[in-house]
């Protein structure tokens, strides 16, 4: 028996043992979780196993070419696969900052709701972050409090795609356009979400995704940048690797001196390796190998993922539709496609429950439920001393933290699932 067969009976017995048939209130639904197949695990085992072997368990051939095939799929000409949606994150605006196109003291605009993560990398560059409040129930970035946000010291807008809705890029492209702004896409939640048909995460300068286990799809933990500007894809690729002066493997294994490197320092010997030469204050973000051949074996589902998470969104829709006097339920624009990464809901101010009440109600009959990304990050302990602006009123925000919390959409939810959700969720407003 070869390697890849002993894998294969090992992960077949594996799913024997861990499937179990779904029984309503006893066994849980969870709000996301990975979706991962037979010749996806075999794959990632097999690969695993020979990185172990062969000591390449760093970024290698797997992930370069996870890399390109995310590139080509999305339609821009570069991506940088790290270790985490956060560090994609991070790395667009430390790519950004690298160029010059942003300085400490720079206004970005950004949403109050959003996640942590969106946030963070701008007060670590001392950039200024701004908050303007979403709309609901889109939960697209207010676009009359953008505009009217925007002043002379205003130099980007990180614009969140929260729960995987569509904000419309035509108009913020526009207005980045006019003002001179430069345009990060945070499309963590968004991977297979489009708006006038292209991709989200591929409008903007730069772009980031997110792979985390309960994303779209999965690398573990993982994330990437994308962009079809070529100086910020080569800083990213530097900046990923502790700021190296070279930006590609060739030149690393060949050892070779970078002509940008020798004209920057005059510092070092002539005969310097390029690959221990840094040009840039950065960071260890590299993934591993077996997190770009899981990768690979993701990418093609994403269409399949995509309209799983379409269906079951519709389904809980439609059957709370009728109680929309108790419930503000998501809906896109117009002109989004959207891959729905949760299905939110926000309780109406003047329900005569409160979101305690249906939450406690659905995890005492198996139904995980969570708030609403950060909520409006302003309330968060560890924002209270950070300088964030505010331009407008923050009312679906603060909406949003009080009385909002979502259900889960994933691709794992078998129709008994979905059907069971919704008529938990039915059996408790019937009672109002």
């Amino acid at each position: 028996m070869n390697k890849e067969s002993v894998i294969l009976s090992l992960v077949e017995a594996a799913q024997k043992e861990a499937s179990e048939p779904f029984v309503a209130g006893e066994s849980v639904i969870r709000y996301a979780g990975p979706q991962v197949d037979t010749d996806a695990m075999v794959r990632f085992l097999k690969v695993a196993l020979d990185s172990i072997i062969s000591g390449q368990l760093a970024a290698g051939p797997n992930v370069r070419e996870f890399e390109s095939t995310m590139a080509r799929n999305f339609g821009v000409t570069g991506s940088v696969f790290v270790n985490s949606g956060s560090s994609a994150n991070l790395l667009s605006i430390a790519s950004l900052c690298a160029a010059g196109r942003l300085r400490p003291g720079d206004e970005v605009l950004t949403t109050a709701t959003t996640f942590p993560t969106t946030i963070n990398p701008l007060v670590l560059y001392q950039l200024k972050p701004v908050l303007v409040d979403v709309v609901l129930p889109s939960y697209t970035m207010n676009l009359e409090q953008l505009g009217n946000a925007i002043t002379s010291n205003t130099k980007a807008i990180m614009i969140p795609h929260l729960n995987g809705s569509a904000n419309n890029m035509a108009v913020v492209m526009e207005m980045a356009e006019q003002n001179g702004l430069q345009v990060i896409e945070d499309a963590c939640d968004a991977i297979g979400s489009k708006f006038q048909g292209r991709y989200l995460g591929t409008w903007g300068d730069i772009g980031t995704m997110s792979f985390y286990a309960a994303h779209h799809i999965t690398t573990g933990e993982g994330g990437a940048v994308l962009s079809s500007d070529q100086d910020l894809i080569d800083r990213s690729i530097s900046l990923r690797d502790w700021g190296r002066s070279v930006t590609n493997d060739e030149n690393m294994q060949d050892g070779l001196r970078d002509p940008l490197a020798q004209r920057i320092s005059k510092e070092l010997p002539p005969d310097y390796e390029a690959r221990f030469t840094y040009t840039s204050i950065g960071y260890n973000l590299k993934p591993l190998d077996m997190q770009g051949a899981l990768g690979l074996t993701q990418l093609p589902c994403i269409p399949g993922f995509t309209k799983s998470r379409q269906d079951n969104h519709r389904a809980i829709y439609e059957g709370l539709s009728a109680y929309e006097r108790f419930l503000v339920l998501p809906a896109a624009l117009p002109e989004a496609d959207v891959s729905w990464f949760v299905f939110p809901i926000v309780v109406r101010e003047d329900a005569p429950f409160s979101r305690a009440d249906i939450t406690a109600y659905l995890e005492e009959r198996k139904i995980e439920t969570r708030p609403i990304l950060a909520g409006n990050i302003r309330r968060q302990p560890a924002y209270s001393k950070v300088d964030l602006q505010i331009r407008g009123s923050l009312t679906a925000s603060d909406a949003i933290t009080e009385r909002g919390f979502f259900v889960g959409t994933w691709p794992g939810l078998g129709v008994q699932q979905v059907e069971y959700m919704v008529s938990t969720i039915q059996s408790f407003l019937e009672r109002y």
